[in-house]
């Protein structure tokens, strides 16, 4: 997803919340529901591109030939 994508799925998370709170309907929960999802899988993701990425760093560091433990 791209940072675009991202913000219009936040967007569209938040208008859906905003109708449930009005209505408080249960189509428009479960659209609420169904937009939050979406969003939450995304943080998901990214989450854990950036822990691989940040342990890929760290191991490289140690990996590193000019590194020496003296």
């Amino acid at each position: 997803m791209t940072p675009k994508e991202f913000y219009d799925a936040v967007v569209a998370m938040r208008e859906a919340q905003k109708v449930y709170f009005h209505s408080r309907t249960t189509s428009s929960l479960q659209q609420a529901k169904r937009a939050e999802k979406k969003v939450d899988e995304e943080i998901d993701r990214v989450t854990q591109l950036l822990r691989k990425k940040e342990e890929e760093r760290q191991f490289s560091f140690f990996q590193d030939e000019n590194f020496t433990n003296e």
